[in-house]
Order: structure tokens, then C-alpha cells, then sequence
């Protein structure tokens, strides 16, 4: 007899503790709270802290979901789309997707205790989870979760068709996260947009 075991359906969440300090994530902060009320993309703020979180994250998120995403071809992240999530204290998030982008990330500017932990929803939705009652550990809505702690200077990213929440902001503080979908373009895809659009 032989058994084979096939992990079709495993879906990563990534989780990376960078090297940004605290000053850092205030400069980041002072820049982010320049974003005026018409604009709705944290990317088109002139920044140089924000030029380098875009840099970094493009970076390092291509390096760990490279297997993941390729498909066997070379490709670059694109940040389409960013904003920053002001949590007040009694402020919650309730479950939604990002749909199209290859990958959502949120990188925590500022994370007080008890600001509210990001619950990653099990995408399995027609796994029997009957074992697993417990509604405050482990279960929301009748579907299973994985729980992540926001911790400042942090950086979590996964798949952009993975339901998510935000419980609810118990600190006395606010809680501030930037928050970006990534698509992909292939290398010879940029080549050509470069050269078609003069750009060096």
C-alpha cells in the first residue's frame, strides 16, 4: 500500500519582524498624517520613509511568496494601492477580503496592548470544524481563524482572497497600520511599459 499526501490547499500568511525602529515609525506617521481628504493612495504621498517601506516590502515579500506566486516566470511586486488604518480606542474591523490582489500586507506603525488582534480567516469554509467550539478562542461566525498580535514594526502580508477582521481596539491608545495590495507584472511586462513610456 502506498499514501500520498497532497498539501493542495495550504495557505501561507507570512509574518516578519523588520529592522524599522520606533523613530522610523514616527517619521512614517508625521508623513501618512500629510494624506489630505481627496486622496485614497498612501503611495502618492511624497515621502522618503514611505519611498523606502514601498522599496523594502516589495523586496522582501517577492523574496518569501517568490514558489508561491511565480509560476515558473520572473516578476515585481507593484503597490497599486495603500492606506493607513487609524484604530481609536472601540474601533473593530469586520470580516472582508481584498479580492484581486495577489497580496495584501500591513506593516504596524503603532501598536498599543489590547489594540485588537488581525483574526486570518480558514478559507476551508466547508470543513466540518465541530470539535472546535470555543467562540472565544478559535471560531468567529462559524468558521476558524488564525489570531495575530499587531506589534510595531511588524509586517504581515498573505494572499489578497483570504477573509480578515480586526477585533476590537481595547487600549486606551490609537492603533496605526499601513495596509497595500500588491499585484504582479512580469519583467519583460515592465521592460516594455518602460520603453513605450520613455522612462529610465
Amino acid at each position: 500500500m502506498e499514501i500520498i499526501r497532497n498539501d493542495w490547499f495550504v495557505t501561507p500568511v507570512w509574518e516578519v519582524k523588520t529592522d524599522f525602529d520606533s523613530a522610523f515609525n514616527d517619521q512614517l506617521l508625521r508623513d501618512v498624517k500629510n494624506l489630505k481628504g481627496g486622496a485614497d493612495n498612501i503611495w502618492q504621498i511624497k515621502s522618503d520613509a514611505l519611498s523606502y517601506l514601498k522599496e523594502y516590502t516589495s523586496k522582501i515579500i517577492k523574496e518569501a511568496t517568490y514558489d508561491y506566486v511565480s509560476g515558473g516566470r520572473d516578476f515585481e511586486y507593484h503597490h497599486f494601492r495603500g492606506w493607513i488604518n487609524s484604530h481609536p480606542p472601540g474601533k473593530s474591523l469586520a470580516i472582508h477580503g481584498h479580492g484581486a490582489p495577489k497580496i495584501v500586507m500591513t506593516y504596524y506603525i503603532k501598536a498599543p496592548q489590547n489594540a485588537g488582534d488581525l483574526l486570518i480567516i480558514d478559507p476551508r469554509g466547508g470543513v466540518d470544524w465541530d470539535s472546535q467550539i470555543d467562540t472565544k478562542n478559535g471560531r468567529v461566525d462559524g468558521a476558524m481563524f488564525k489570531r495575530i498580535e499587531p506589534k510595531e514594526g511588524h509586517l504581515v502580508f498573505f494572499p489578497g482572497f483570504l477573509l480578515h477582521m480586526v477585533e476590537e481596539n481595547k487600549s486606551n491608545d490609537y492603533r496605526y497600520s499601513l495596509t497595500s495590495n500588491l499585484g504582479t507584472y512580469t519583467t519583460d511586462d515592465l521592460k516594455n511599459f518602460m520603453r513605450d513610456n520613455n522612462v529610465n
